[in-house]
């Protein structure tokens, strides 16, 4: 059932294309399957459901990379996430050397900087629903974590799903700003 849902916010960012879309939203959907991959995987592995979504970055970074404008603004946008990415980053790889998951800190540092990466290339865009999406990604991502490897979190689940989804949404969302080569040109945060 969850996996339809993440089908449809790959049909809704594709019907956002333009008859002949820009390398950034091929990217943006190519990003929206591999995540949507990473969901069925993760169920059945962690590792296998994290390296599909650290793909699924990978794509939305390289998207969102083309459509990044630098400015003031933006840059200063930038520093609260790297600063939350840290300190979250700092806490799980302590719990995990704690717990003796030595072989999950490698993966967990290249998926905290990856997607770290892509929440401030989001914001770079400048499109606030790429911006909101790659937030919620992240809060959805860290709420998942916490609880998995710190502490338990009353109602994870509903808080990670429903961040999650709104997340995919609002990023299939970013493809409808403006439909032409440069989608985000047209909105400033």
């Amino acid at each position: 059932m969850w996996r339809s849902k993440i089908f449809h916010f790959i049909y809704f960012g594709f019907r956002q294309q333009p008859a002949e879309p820009a390398a950034t939203h091929r990217l943006i959907i190519i990003g929206l399957f591999f995540c949507m991959l990473g969901d069925g995987f993760i169920a059945v592995s962690f590792v296998a459901g994290l390296s599909a979504f650290l793909i699924g970055h990978l794509f939305y970074l390289s998207g969102f990379l083309k459509s990044s404008r630098i400015n003031r603004r933006r840059m200063t946008a930038i520093l609260p996430m790297a600063f939350y990415s840290f300190i979250i980053g700092r806490q799980l790889i302590a719990s995990l050397l704690a717990e003796g998951n030595d072989t999950l800190v490698v993966p967990v540092i290249a998926y905290i900087l990856t997607i770290a990466l892509m929440a401030i290339s989001a914001l770079l865009t400048g499109n606030i629903f790429a911006a909101a999406g790659s937030i919620l990604f992240v809060i959805s991502d860290s709420i998942l974590s916490w609880n998995m490897f710190i502490s338990s979190i009353a109602f994870s689940d509903v808080f990670i799903m429903t961040t999650y989804y709104f997340a995919q949404f609002l990023i299939a969302s970013s493809l409808s700003i403006h439909k032409d080569s440069e989608i985000y040109a047209t909105t400033d945060i």
